[in-house]
């Protein structure tokens, strides 16, 4: 940055400033992912690198019409003798 210019002088500090907040935030996000991960098992994962409007109809697709629960057979009663 060699300009003189105040304003974009502060403009650069406020950018420098929002950007560590946002590196910090990601590191405490994956320092806890694995825990994150195992308190919300049953979230779904949604691919947010989509148009706002599909990543909605998903995200309320799975909400009005969830995916049934896994199914597990009842154990096999064999004959009493």
């Amino acid at each position: 940055m060699s300009s003189s210019n105040p304003n974009e002088k502060s403009c650069y500090l406020r950018f420098m400033s929002f950007y560590l907040q946002v590196r910090r935030r990601l590191g405490e996000y994956y320092a806890h992912q694995e825990d994150i991960q195992d308190f919300y098992q049953s979230a779904q994962r949604v691919n947010a690198d989509q148009d706002p409007h599909t990543v909605f109809e998903y995200i309320e697709s799975t909400i009005v019409n969830p995916l049934p629960e896994k199914y597990e057979p009842a154990p096999e009663r064999g004959c009493s003798d």
